[in-house]
Formats: C-alpha cells, sequence, structure tokens
C-alpha cells in the first residue's frame, strides 16, 4: 500500500472477503481492470469499509441516486465515456443535487461556481444550474472526457476531477510517473508543493470501491432507504422550457404540485419566477407534460409575483432596500421609466409561497471516509 495512506499493508492484507463480495469484487470495467497490486489493495480496503461499515450511508446514497442514476449512466454512453462515471456523484454528493460543500463546490457533481460558468452552468440571482440534476450531468460528462484528453488515463482523469488538472499533472511529471500508482507510491518523495493532499491521493481507490459495490448493491444485501416526507419519490420526468419570467409558483399550483414538490424536480430555481432575461428549462413528471406545456404558452399569473406602487421620493435603489430584490432584477422585470405611481411586478416573499429553498447543511462527503 502506498505510503501516505491512511492505513497499512497489515490491515488490508487481513480483510477477508465473503464469496458474495468476492463475486461483487472480482467483476471489472474500463475503469478498475487490471488494477496494479497497490490500487487494487486500497479499492478492497474502501469496499469492504464502505459496504460494511457504512452500510446504512450507501443506502442512503442509493436512495438520493434512483431518479437521476440510469439518466446518468446514458448521457456518459452517448458521449462515448464509460458509463460506470455515473457513480462518481456518490463519491462527490451522495447524489444529493442540493449538495453544497464548505468550499461552496455544489449540486450532484459539485461543480465550483468558475468550473460550472465554462461548462455552461447558469449562476445567477435567478437560478444555479450546478443544482440543475440533468444539466450538470452532461457538463460533468463533459468536464470529465476534457481531463481524459489531457492525461489520455481515467484515473488521473478522475483524480484531477478532485484536485485539479494542474495538481495531478505537477505531480505526475515531477514523479515520472506514466499512471496514477506510481504517482501515489512516490508522491511522499515529492518536494511537499508538489504532493498530492491526502483527499486527492485517496479519491480513486474510493470512487473505484463505490464502482463495485454500485454494479450490484444487491448482491451485497444493499437496497435504498425508503422514501419519506424529507425524500418523496420522484417520478420520471420530461423537460419543457418556460419562456422568460414565467410564473412558477402559479405553475405549480396549477399542475396541482405543492411548491416543495415542484423544487424537487427543479432544484436549480431560485425564486418564484424564471428568468426575466431568458428560458429555461423546467422539469415536469411526464404525466403533467400536455398540461404544463398548454400552461406554459399561456400566461399564468398567480401566487409568484407581489407588486409595490413607487411612490414619492421612491428610487430604484431605495425599493431594492425596502423589498430585497437587486436593482437589476427590479429593472429586468420592469423595463422603462421608472415614475411614481408605477406599479412594479416582483418575484413574491417567502409569506406568499412557501420558502424557496430549503436550508441545506454544507456536505463534505465524511460519511464515505
Amino acid at each position: 500500500v502506498p505510503a501516505g495512506t491512511p492505513y497499512s499493508s497489515a490491515e488490508v492484507s487481513s480483510i477477508e472477503l465473503s464469496e458474495a463480495e468476492k463475486a461483487v469484487f472480482s467483476r471489472t470495467g474500463v475503469l478498475d481492470r487490471r488494477l496494479e497490486p497497490s490500487m487494487e489493495a486500497m479499492v478492497r480496503y474502501h469496499f469492504v469499509k464502505y459496504s460494511r461499515e457504512k452500510r446504512v450511508t450507501m443506502q442512503h446514497f442509493l436512495r438520493n441516486s434512483l431518479p437521476y442514476l440510469n439518466y446518468a449512466k446514458a448521457v456518459f454512453r452517448s458521449k462515448g465515456l464509460p458509463e460506470d462515471l455515473a457513480y462518481l456523484a456518490y463519491l462527490e454528493s451522495g447524489y444529493n443535487p442540493l449538495a453544497v460543500s464548505r468550499s461552496r463546490a455544489t449540486g450532484l457533481w459539485q461543480f465550483i461556481a468558475s468550473t460550472g460558468k465554462i461548462y455552461g452552468l447558469s449562476q445567477d440571482w435567478w437560478m444555479d444550474e450546478r443544482m440543475d440534476p440533468y444539466r450538470s450531468t452532461h457538463a460533468a460528462a463533459e468536464y470529465l472526457a476534457h481531463l481524459n484528453e489531457i492525461f489520455n488515463d481515467w484515473q488521473l482523469a478522475v483524480a484531477s476531477y478532485n484536485g485539479g488538472e494542474g495538481a495531478v499533472g505537477r505531480a505526475q511529471k515531477a514523479a515520472s510517473a506514466d499512471g496514477l500508482s506510481d504517482v501515489l507510491k512516490k508522491n511522499d518523495k515529492l518536494d511537499p508543493s508538489l504532493q498530492l493532499r491526502e483527499e486527492t491521493r485517496l479519491y480513486v481507490p474510493r470512487f473505484l470501491a463505490i464502482v463495485k459495490i454500485m454494479r450490484d448493491p444487491a448482491a451485497l444485501g444493499l437496497a435504498a432507504l425508503p422514501n419519506d416526507a424529507e425524500h418523496p419519490q420522484l417520478l420520471p420526468v420530461v423537460a419543457l422550457k418556460a419562456r422568460p419570467a414565467t410564473d412558477l409558483a402559479e405553475l405549480s399550483r396549477r399542475l396541482g404540485m405543492r411548491w416543495k414538490e415542484f423544487l424537487a424536480y427543479n432544484p436549480h430555481f431560485l425564486h418564484s419566477i424564471s428568468p426575466a432575461n431568458r428560458q429555461a428549462s423546467v422539469y415536469v413528471p411526464h404525466a403533467k407534460q400536455e398540461q404544463a406545456g398548454k400552461l406554459l404558452q399561456g400566461k399564468a399569473v398567480g401566487i409568484g409575483w407581489r407588486y409595490y406602487t413607487v411612490k414619492k421620493g421612491d428610487t430604484i435603489a431605495s425599493v431594492s432596500k425596502k423589498t430585497g430584490i437587486p436593482a437589476s432584477i427590479i429593472r429586468q422585470l420592469n423595463p422603462g421609466k421608472f415614475t411614481r405611481g408605477l406599479r412594479l411586478r416582483l418575484p413574491a416573499g417567502a409569506g406568499s409561497v412557501p420558502p424557496f429553498k430549503p436550508m441545506v447543511p454544507s456536505y463534505e462527503p465524511e460519511a464515505v471516509k
């Protein structure tokens, strides 16, 4: 086992697998075929840890992934990439589209703001597409494809998804290494400024352990936890387009969906109105496609809006301060001359519709470390 890992060779060699575990562990794909012995030992260690000690965590993650996993696999396949890359979101976020790390990486695929923008994920006052489970999956596939083009090695590409292509590339060059296993063996001998941090060193072994487990969790006695009030069952969706400034809260009401339910399907929206300056993707269950399509073609106006009448002495800045709506957003929604008596349209406050975004605890993948 490479130096610098949190366990000893004796710990790894003492692990005995059951017959079921041996069968599951022996299955391989593009990402874990012909593992170098030290890498296989680390993967084995985490395979046992997750499938035994972290069983409930794995079952929780399985429940989270039910609406998205098959979609993610199809996206990776469509781009000519190994479908097992879909399991990376278990390690990144536990398949929680609302996951936010201490460094503000967000969504299923834990994009930081700058990388998300590079791969086309809008982030502004209106919405954060890093929390769009579908668009962010396409972005993750494009990013991973880019990383593999750089390294021509999936283990190095996956490691750089966590540690950054620059840091992994510099460590590889300094170690004169062909693959990740060689980098890990030589890591503690590199200049401290070039060494990979522990999270990155352990990232690929942890990921490959999860890959092996999630290929056939049932064989290990793992099943998704039941749905409950905080984890509702999400049905297969269809993507529709909402015109600028669509009243989402009214749309959800007319579809017979509670606002919290609508947001479970559309976690990327941050307010009751869709972006005023562009179209946006809206996801609804297949059974509601026809009804939602008609509503989106019309002008459903209702509980998503509030109104403010401009008074003497008001400025856009003062109205912004009073309402909590940025001045730029007020202008987007109310183009034209700002005059006394003007009735401004503004997104509804939390008192008019249920809270826009539930408070979500910061997420770090401690549960699978």
